[in-house]
């Protein structure tokens, strides 16, 4: 690996923004216009909803995008109503490029590099100032002045502490000037990250620029083993992708998980989340035995614990029907009896020890549910909103309906353009700050009103009550009596203080000779005439 890192004048530390209850950070503006995320963060940070500045805060249980595990990692710490704050100062590696790479996954057909948040704003860059590039250290007026496409962009993720995570796939690797190679035995992704920051001006320079550069190799030819049988791999890229598939069906149940009533609802957040949860486990636990997967569908999940129905197509294509059958055996009992200590490359071993499952069931996937997996609504190809559910309705054709709780914008082309009921009004549904949930039963939108405001908007402001009154009238009694107290003692001390100056003033004792009490005596006992004057 290259690495490089260079600034002429400081670098600024900028925050990131962290977590108590459930709880909501607006946008800082600390990262580049167009890459700033509102967030809402759950109870110690553990899990995080990213929405648009411009958009309606969203609940954790009303996230339209997914919402992610976290964990602050080594480099933050979750902070009460702030979420995963970057330490400071952070542990710094031996070298730059370890301190500011965390992650960098190579597959045959993309690769995925994940950088430390905290270390690249300690090096004053943002998520906008870093993307994909060529693979060749670039000046700062050549970095500075390139227009890099917007695929070759990150985005901010808090899987282990708050990172910027860059993909791209053979699709698009031309578009990020990815340079690849292939011969006879290997495909070469050579691979180069850029980023820079600062500005010249009145002859100063306050740049700072950032390159890491990596390649990444992959055999042409291989072998995969299940244990009894050793199918060979001569792999064909066509787009990078090895040609051929076989697709296996089956069901796993982790017994950890407790079922809820809205996994039975394919358009629940909660369903979503469970869901991709469940592609990741069934995609690790193939990878775990030596399986390469290239995607996973779930088809429903069910109670028994948590159970999923799964179709999952796994490269290489396996030859020989016997051989397949083998294979089946072969992978089934592996991940039944499987312990996830070793370190295999991509596999999350902390992840899945999380997990208790139980039968993992796999068998080939007949020719409907193979033809099945191919609709877009599978595939990732339909033209549905995000905020829609797609319905497969046979080989190719399939229906968009907006989820509940959004509103159809567009019924020409059901489904394509949803809005939330919250993004309806002409101004904010909920006025005063207030955050607009969709109620998951109904789809109606209602108010979380902060501070005291109530209301359904929360237009008004909360009257005070007759037990508010009650409750505050012994602070109001003890702050009368302390207010008295101190007029009291104020008069007290300034009238010792008016009577010392008067006795001062008009003292009709003697400056010299006996003591005062001896010449008070004097004056009593011998007034002018013989006379006791004094004491008449």
């Amino acid at each position: 690996m290259i690495e490089r890192v260079h600034g002429i004048i400081g670098v600024i530390l900028l925050g990131v923004i962290c977590c108590n209850a459930e709880f909501y950070v607006a946008c800082s503006g600390s990262e580049s216009t167009g890459f700033e995320k509102k967030l809402t963060w759950s109870n110690n940070c553990t899990q995080v909803c990213q929405s648009d500045c411009n958009s309606t805060m969203e609940t954790l249980s009303n996230c339209t995008t997914r919402v992610s595990q976290t964990s602050c990692g080594s480099t933050s710490t979750c902070v009460t109503n702030q979420g995963c704050v970057c330490n400071d100062p952070i542990a710094f590696k031996s070298t730059q490029a370890l301190t500011i790479t965390r992650d960098i996954y190579c597959y045959n057909s993309s690769v995925t590099v994940r950088l430390d948040k905290c270390a690249m704003k300690h090096y004053g860059f943002g998520l906008g100032d870093i993307f994909f590039g060529q693979p060749s250290d670039m000046t700062y007026a050549e970095v500075s002045s390139s227009s890099p496409n917007t695929s070759c962009y990150g985005s901010t993720v808090y899987t282990d502490g708050p990172m910027y995570q860059l993909s791209f796939t053979f699709g698009n690797k031309d578009l990020c000037n990815i340079v690849t190679e292939q011969n006879s035995s290997h495909l070469t992704f050579s691979v180069g990250v850029h980023a820079y920051a600062g500005a010249i001006a009145s002859g100063i320079d306050r740049t700072t620029t950032l390159f890491l550069q990596f390649d990444c190799h992959y055999p042409r030819t291989y072998t995969k083993s299940y244990g009894k049988v050793m199918p060979q791999c001569n792999e064909t890229f066509v787009n990078g992708s090895c040609t051929g598939s076989t697709f296996y069906a089956g069901r796993i149940a982790v017994t950890n998980l407790v079922f809820d009533e809205r996994l039975l609802d394919p358009s629940s957040t909660y369903y979503n989340y469970t869901s991709f949860a469940m592609r990741k486990i069934i995609t690790q636990l193939f990878l775990a035995i030596g399986v390469p997967v290239k995607r996973v569908v779930i088809f429903g999940l069910s109670n028994g614990s948590v159970v999923a129905d799964y179709v999952v197509e796994v490269a290489p294509a396996l030859g020989g029907a016997g051989n397949a059958q083998t294979a089946i055996q072969d992978i089934t009992q592996y991940i039944n009896n499987y312990t996830f200590t070793s370190q295999i490359p991509g596999v999350d071993s902390n992840f899945l020890n999380q997990y208790k499952f139980g039968a993992v069931i796999v068998k080939t996937a007949d020719a409907t549910v193979t033809q099945q997996i191919q609709n877009p609504c599978y595939s990732g190809t339909a033209t549905c909103d995000s905020r829609a559910i797609c319905t497969p309705l046979s080989l190719g054709s399939y229906t968009c309906q907006c989820a509940l709780g959004y509103v159809d914008v567009q019924p020409s082309q059901p489904g394509r353009v949803c809005r939330s009921t919250c993004s309806l009004t002409a101004g904010p549904f909920c006025l005063n700050n207030g955050i607009c949930i969709i109620n998951p039963t109904n789809g109606l939108p209602s108010c979380l009103c902060q501070g005291r405001y109530e209301g359904n908007n929360c237009e008004n402001i909360k009257q005070t009550t007759r037990e508010e009154v009650v409750a505050i009238l012994p602070w109001i009694a003890v702050g009368i009596l302390l207010l008295f107290v101190i007029v009291i003692m104020v008069m007290y001390t300034r009238r010792r203080r008016y009577f010392r100056k008067t006795f001062a003033d008009h003292s009709f004792l003697p400056d010299a000779g006996p003591s005062n009490s001896d010449a008070v005596v004097g004056l009593m006992h011998h007034g002018p005439g013989g006379h006791h004057s004094f004491l008449e």
